[in-house]
């Protein structure tokens, strides 16, 4: 599928799908303290047939209320849209999320 034209909202949620083709939902993560996603995104999500939920944080308990909220609900996938301190703190969760995951995954099936 081909969002040519699209925000670059769009493209990353077409990247996501492409590289997550499993994946039932996406999470998107944003600071509503800055720009938002552009309804492209929301469009894209529902044209490549994903549910899509959107989640707000502008400070680390944020990031960690959002983080947990995303892990209860199991979603497939993240993309976020933030800046600065905010932008670097949700890198790392992610990093740390996966890693997370990836040592369990490992030791279920060892």
């Amino acid at each position: 599928m081909n969002l040519a034209g699209g925000s670059v909202d769009a493209k990353a949620v077409q990247y996501l799908r492409e590289v997550m083709p499993a994946a039932e939902s996406l999470g998107f993560l944003v600071n509503p303290t800055g720009a938002s996603p552009h309804s492209d995104a929301f469009a894209a999500a529902r044209q490549l047939r994903w549910e899509f939920k959107l989640f707000e944080a502008s400070t680390d308990d944020g990031l960690k209320t959002a983080f947990a909220s995303m892990a209860k609900q199991k979603l497939g996938a993240v993309n976020f849209r933030s800046q600065g301190r905010v932008a670097r703190r949700a890198e790392r969760q992610v990093q740390i999320t996966m890693s997370e995951v990836h040592r369990a995954d490992q030791e279920t099936t060892a």
